[in-house]
């Protein structure tokens, strides 16, 4: 969305302009957060959502189209708020939810990863470069730049699919 979603809108929630949607949903990265920030050895959300895509006219309006979250919503939420999460939408393309008490995999030495760097879900090439003993990770980017400390919930292990098509 362009105020910097996506959100997660509930009945009452107000997409008619950027501000009701920013007073009335919540970006899914400050659901992270607030999940994240609690402190208990183990967390586990339960999401019941679907998706409902904005239609493309008026007369569409009428049969809104039924989207289903992407293949990775669940996993990047259990990435993002460092627990596990059960989800009953069905998810779209490929991909599965995380299985009850599966947590997000933890980075090695000089894996492939992807950082969400800036937390906006734009993701950048990078391969850790440091695991250090307070849980974060250093990690170098394609440019040489090196960014140090980042939390686990920003990592991503890069696909093998990804890694091949790099190499042809």
């Amino acid at each position: 969305h362009r105020s910097g979603g996506p959100y997660f809108c509930f009945s009452d929630t107000s997409a008619v302009s950027n501000s009701s949607l920013q007073r009335t949903g919540i970006k899914v990265s400050q659901f992270c957060k607030l999940i994240r920030d609690i402190k208990c050895r183990e967390k586990t959300i339960i999401l019941d959502c679907c998706h409902i895509e904005r239609p493309p006219s008026k007369e569409a309006a009428k049969r809104p189209v039924v989207v289903y979250p992407p293949a990775t919503f669940y996993s990047d939420i259990a990435y993002k708020a460092e627990c596990r999460v059960l989800g009953s939408c069905k998810l779209g393309g490929e991909g599965r939810p995380p299985e009850f008490g599966e947590q997000p995999p933890k980075a090695s030495l000089n894996q492939p990863v992807l950082v969400d760097r800036k937390e906006d879900g734009t993701y950048h090439k990078g391969v850790v470069s440091s695991c250090n003993e307070d849980g974060t990770y250093d990690v170098t980017f394609s440019d040489e730049d090196l960014q140090q400390s980042i939390p686990r919930y920003l990592l991503r292990p890069r696909s093998k699919e990804d890694l091949a098509a790099e190499a042809e």
